[in-house]
């Protein structure tokens, strides 16, 4: 009986040794993939952000673009790419077209646009701004029909004279202009002070904030390029978002893994604790009554 009761005992502890075994095995190759992963993970969010921010600027520009295209009508391709050549390659397209609506929007023809662009590369490159901001700032100004924000750029505007010389052009008296006639003579005035500021400066030259705005401008519009893809539809980033979608479901997949191994983790604790507090204890206490039961009287 004792006997039988040893050998029962060392199974069991057997038993309990393998278990341990199989555990640490596991737990050693969990941890391994787990540091791997950590890191892995980091690069697919990184990753994932970036995709969303390309996503988002393309969006931005297809909604812009249509607005463009449908204020420039069948020219707009035309008007894009003289005012490219008006900012030299500083101001990135998505920036372009914004600025390009904002303008329309305001009533400045597309014929002066270029005129305009070109005059604002100048005035910002000698006052410092960039070419972007020094166009949003001209656009504003004349939104406005503020002096305070064009004399900031140097462009000296002459509101009473401008409106001389407009009505003259309409043959009208200044006191008959209306408001509408009045935004044009505005604009019209800060056109011309913007175009003897450029003959002024003599236009832009190669510099190194230049060549800076032009990089910034340049990484924009590959960013855009990525997520518009070729013909066929297909994009970089698009490809890059399956592969990124297929890794996060094979991560999916190994968090499930470490759940069970969590799952095992615990019951292989639990079993040996049982084994060690109930079974070996009643197996030894049998083998007791086992051994009283079988001595010879």
């Amino acid at each position: 009986g004792g006997a039988a009761i040893t050998i029962v005992i060392k199974a069991i502890d057997d038993y309990s040794k393998e278990t341990d075994k199989a555990k640490k095995n596991f737990l050693g190759m969990s941890k391994g993939t787990t540091i791997a992963l950590a890191g892995i993970t980091t690069a697919a969010v990184v990753v994932g952000k970036a995709i969303f921010d390309f996503a988002k600027e393309t969006s931005d520009y297809e909604a812009r673009l249509k607005a463009f295209n449908n204020m420039a009508g069948e020219t707009s391709e035309i008007l894009l790419n003289s005012l490219k050549r008006a900012t030299e390659g500083t101001v990135s397209n998505m920036q372009l077209i914004t600025q390009a609506n904002q303008a329309m929007l305001l009533g400045i023809e597309q014929d002066s646009l270029s005129k305009m662009f070109k005059g604002a590369a100048a005035v910002a490159q000698a006052t410092g701004r960039t070419t972007s901001e020094a166009i949003a700032d001209i656009t504003l100004g004349i939104g406005r029909q503020s002096k305070l924000i064009l004399d900031n750029l140097g462009i000296i505007v002459d509101v009473d004279k401008a409106n001389r010389d407009y009505a003259e052009t309409l043959g009208k008296e200044v006191s008959a202009l209306t408001e509408v006639d009045k935004k044009t003579a505005f604009i019209n005035a800060t056109m011309n002070a913007l175009d003897k500021n450029y003959k002024k400066v003599g236009g832009t030259t190669d510099n190194l904030k230049k060549q800076t705005e032009q990089l910034s401008a340049a990484w924009d519009n590959f960013k855009i390029s990525m997520m518009e893809g070729d013909d066929e539809g297909t994009s970089t980033i698009k490809t890059i978002t399956k592969l990124t979608t297929t890794f996060l479901n094979h991560l999916t997949a190994q968090n499930k893994l470490t759940s069970a191994e969590q799952y095992l983790n615990k019951e292989f604790g639990n079993t040996r604790e049982k084994i060690n507090a109930e079974l070996i204890p009643s197996l030894d206490n049998a083998g007791k009554v086992i051994n009283l039961n079988l001595t010879p009287m």
